[in-house]
């Protein structure tokens, strides 16, 4: 028999919402040269079946607003691609994916755009 503690331990560790090109983002890696598309879905550890989330995507410098993309503007509800902010995007800057619904605002992220991270570069399999 399963106890209530047993169960929630075994839920996955990693739940993050953010998806790039339909998987979980490495923010280690991410960058001002990261491309592709980014996604959203719904944050909850529960399912594992996740839905995906229509979300607006804010590019942010110093708290202002410098570019906005709302996802279903690209013509996909749930992914925006890349290349429509990061070439506004200076170092320092935050990505912001806020879900349009309220009911979704537990999904809402907000990435540092670090320039390109070399140490993953630095040290690879057998250094």
């Amino acid at each position: 028999m399963i106890r209530p503690a047993d169960a929630h331990s075994a839920a996955p560790l990693y739940d993050d919402a953010v998806t790039l090109n339909g998987r979980p983002v490495d923010y280690f890696t991410f960058s001002l040269h990261t491309r592709g598309s980014i996604g959203l879905r719904e944050s909850n550890l529960v399912s594992e079946h996740q839905r995906s989330v229509p979300f607006r995507l804010y590019l942010r410098r110093k708290g202002t607003i410098v570019r906005q993309v709302r996802s279903a503007e690209t013509g996909d509800n749930f992914a925006v691609p890349l290349d429509t902010v990061m070439p506004f995007a200076r170092y320092g800057d935050e990505l912001v994916l806020e879900p349009i619904r309220s009911a979704d605002m537990r999904s809402k992220r907000t990435i540092r755009l670090n320039s390109l991270n070399l140490f993953v570069f630095s040290f690879g399999p057998g250094c």
